[in-house]
C-alpha cells in the first residue's frame, strides 16, 4: 500500500519534466558490428597484393556472379542499389476498404451485434449513476 513516505521515495526517482530518461540515446552501433567493420578494413596478411578483407570478399562475390551464380548477382545488386520495395495491397476488391465503414449509428450497432454473435442491438448508451 502506498504511504506518504513511499510516495516521497518514488517521486525522488521519477523522471523529471524535460529531462530524458536516456540522455545518451540509443547506441549508434553494436559491439559485434564494430569488430566486423574493424576486421573488414584490415589488410589480409595472406594476400600478396595487401588488399583489405572487404575487397577480397567483394571480389570473390563478383567472381561467383560472373560465373552465373544468381544469388551472388542478387546480393551485389541489393548491396549496390538496395532491395526492391515490395508492393502491399491494403484494399479489398476493386479498391474498396478491407472492412466496410459503417455510415450510420444503426449500421455500427448492427455490425457490433454481428461481431458479438447476437441478434440484439448493442447497448452503446452509458448508464448513469443515480
Amino acid at each position: 500500500m502506498a504511504t506518504p513516505k513511499n510516495l516521497d521515495v518514488l517521486k525522488q526517482h521519477a523522471f523529471k519534466p524535460g529531462v530524458s530518461g536516456n540522455p545518451g540515446g540509443r547506441p549508434k552501433r553494436l559491439p559485434v558490428t564494430d569488430v566486423i567493420i574493424d576486421l573488414l578494413n584490415q589488410p589480409c596478411k595472406a594476400d600478396k597484393e595487401g588488399r583489405k578483407w572487404s575487397e577480397l570478399i567483394v571480389t570473390a562475390l563478383m567472381q561467383r556472379a560472373v560465373k552465373g551464380d544468381v544469388k551472388a548477382i542478387a546480393e551485389l545488386i541489393d548491396r549496390a542499389e538496395g532491395k526492391p520495395k515490395q508492393r502491399i495491397e491494403n484494399t479489398g476488391a476493386d479498391g474498396a476498404p478491407l472492412i466496410p465503414i459503417p455510415e450510420t449509428r444503426e449500421d455500427l450497432e448492427r455490425r457490433i451485434a454481428e461481431i458479438l454473435g447476437t441478434n440484439q442491438k448493442a447497448d452503446t448508451t452509458k448508464k448513469r449513476k443515480r
